[in-house]
């Protein structure tokens, strides 16, 4: 399990991305709540593919996240999944 804080400074819908190695297949649980509120905004289930290399991977983050003090948790179903980068995150709808 990984967590991290940040700011978000617009609200809407977004996608990540991040760089995967995968020594071995398994699940990663994302969650977004909310810091000061402590409402979940995101809460999904993504699957890992076991691959050779640094492998660039989009994930929608459903559910709309406001703006604010957020706290991302990663939890991985298998703990040989590396994750390397958390590279970009990017608004996919205006709300």
């Amino acid at each position: 399990t990984a967590t991290y804080s940040f700011i978000n400074t617009e609200a809407g819908v977004y996608n990540m991305t991040l760089d995967f190695y995968g020594l071995n297949a398994g699940k990663m649980n994302i969650i977004v709540t909310d810091e000061n509120t402590g409402t979940e905004e995101v809460n999904t289930i993504y699957e890992i593919t076991k691959n050779a290399g640094y492998t660039p991977t989009t994930i929608l983050l459903p559910g709309k996240m406001e703006t604010g003090v957020k706290k991302i948790t990663f939890t991985f179903t298998n703990e040989t999944i590396r994750l390397l980068v958390w590279k970009n995150t990017r608004r996919t709808s205006p709300w």
